[in-house]
């Protein structure tokens, strides 16, 4: 039976295995860039991408392609070696700048949710005065409520939204080290 430990499912290189007839199918074919700058295809990234998530996080990649028609398998391992740490850098910096614009927005949005509630909490202290008529206990409340709604969306970006994003940069991180090998596949 085999150790199911944290220690022991992160201890050697968890393997992606992709199986490809030739290294065409790996790159979008509507990118008219040199073979190392292509962007890869959106399948093989989501098969990449998803197969890495599903592994602990403190685990070790190394991506490993099978390809049925292989010409050259050190020049196609170096080839894709620098074409998916080039891929995988270009989406860990592009993430990376969404979590900076996330949490800009987050700040922001933190600054104008506090002087909203800031401003309903003086709107309700107004309204006291008339706190036995139960028309306006209602509008005092609800001026209260809209204030901590108002304070939702920031909420939202600082304890659900940015921690995805970091994961999926740690992710990228990983991927765009990762070691490639290359061999050919029957």
């Amino acid at each position: 039976m085999a150790d199911s430990t944290p220690a022991a499912r992160a201890a050697g290189p968890h393997l992606i295995e992709v199986r490809v007839r030739n290294i065409g199918q790996l790159f979008n074919s509507m990118d008219p860039s040199p073979f190392i700058e292509k962007e890869l295809d959106a399948e093989a990234e989501e098969f990449i991408v998803g197969w890495a998530k599903e592994l602990p996080p403190e685990a070790d990649i190394t991506l490993a392609f099978h390809v049925v028609d292989l010409e050259d398998a050190a020049v196609t391992q170096a080839l894709l070696a620098g074409a998916m740490t080039n891929f995988f850098q270009y989406k860990l910096q592009a993430t990376r700048r969404r979590l900076v614009q996330l949490t800009r927005n987050g700040w922001r949005d933190l600054a104008r949710g506090l002087l909203f509630l800031a401003g309903s909490i003086v709107v309700a202290n107004l309204l006291e005065p008339y706190a036995g008529n139960p028309s306006w206990a209602i509008i005092k409340e609800s001026v209260i409520i809209g204030g901590w709604v108002a304070m939702w969306r920031p909420m939202e970006i600082f304890l659900y939204e940015r921690w995805p994003l970091q994961r999926l940069c740690a992710l990228y991180e990983k991927l765009a080290r990762a070691p490639v090998t290359v061999v050919a596949a029957s």
